[in-house]
């Protein structure tokens, strides 16, 4: 019985040991196992780890959630403003402010060193009523993972291929994936990490109504400017301001659906806009509204602004930069 046991014992450890050394020798074979809780998020790290290793800084960052990431076009911000040298776009998808509270001040400002900040917020932001806050699922990711079992899973992960590939070997096509060639994958030139250029998407009406649906009943569901999502992004204010960096609030411009959306329609909208301006005034930080400065057909669907809009967004933003000084 015992020698039965070993000999079971015996061909684990060797299936363990040959999974290892096999993940060792051909690992890059697969997609690299996401560390954070977005794609997105993982590629500006490792953007930003390739600047900052450069010695190249930031004057000012873009943050935000996707409207900021997809309607900003950071070469003309840097065209039109003629103070800003280097400008980054490193907005999250469906970064609330308390995600973003823990991105800028523990990701961004350390790699990027920024002396400006402008925040792109919309409703969406300060919802404290969804019913998975987004940074619980940021909290998640190995990179940030707190505690003795985060510290204890990031060792792991850096010493055992077997341990920073648990995800993908939990999938069933994990094998197919493995002997699958991997395509050329092009690296982005240095200098063009600063200036990514959103190329737009096509409108799909099908995908549309599913993403109104997303919208009203997660994104915007019971409907609440938070507790906690206020604290943070006041706290994330006065901490950017304690360091010298200029920060300046813009609320996103939206279409009508995403104005519907919210549980008592425009109701909501207008009582969360009033209130953006007085806590701008009561925290003396600048705020650009463009809420409803963008018409409905110029959005590709309920938050985010075709190729064209963009484009028009940017040049309006950048004038309105250039009129506080930058």
């Amino acid at each position: 019985m015992a020698s039965r046991v070993l000999r079971v014992i015996g061909v684990a450890v060797a299936v363990i040991l040959a999974l290892e050394a096999g993940l060792r020798v051909f690992g890059d074979r697969l997609d690299q196992p996401l560390e954070w809780y977005h794609s997105a998020a993982q590629q500006s790290v490792a953007d930003m780890d390739r600047l900052h290793d450069a010695g190249m800084t930031s004057d000012v960052v873009f943050v935000g959630t996707s409207m900021i990431r997809e309607d900003i076009q950071i070469p003309i911000i840097e065209d039109q403003l003629s103070s800003i040298d280097r400008a980054s776009n490193v907005a999250l998808p469906a970064a609330q402010t308390s995600v973003m509270r823990e991105w800028l001040l523990d990701q961004v400002i350390p790699r990027l060193h920024p002396g400006r900040v402008v925040w792109g917020v919309e409703s969406i932001d300060f919802n404290g009523g969804r019913s998975v806050p987004v940074v619980e699922r940021y909290d998640t990711g190995r990179a940030v993972r707190g505690g003795v079992l985060g510290s204890a899973d990031r060792v792991l992960s850096a010493t055992f291929a077997l341990s920073r590939h648990r995800a993908q070997l939990r999938n069933p096509s994990f094998v197919v994936d493995f002997f699958r060639a991997r395509p050329n994958e092009a690296t982005t030139p240095l200098e063009d990490l600063l200036s990514p250029v959103n190329e737009g998407r096509r409108a799909n009406d099908k995908k549309n109504k599913k993403e109104f649906g997303r919208i009203r009943d997660d994104a915007l569901g019971g409907f609440v400017i938070g507790d906690r999502e206020v604290a943070d992004f006041e706290y994330t204010i006065e901490a950017l301001r304690s360091q010298g960096i200029e920060v300046v609030v813009v609320l996103m411009p939206v279409p009508n659906g995403y104005v519907r959306a919210h549980p008592n329609g425009n109701d909501d909208f207008a009582n969360f806009q009033e209130w953006l301006h007085g806590e701008a005034a009561r925290l003396g930080v600048a705020l650009i509204d463009h809420a409803r400065t963008m018409p409905s057909d110029a959005f590709i669907d309920y938050t985010h602004l075709a190729s064209a809009g963009a484009l028009e967004f940017s040049q309006i933003l950048a004038a309105d930069l250039d009129s506080l000084g930058w």
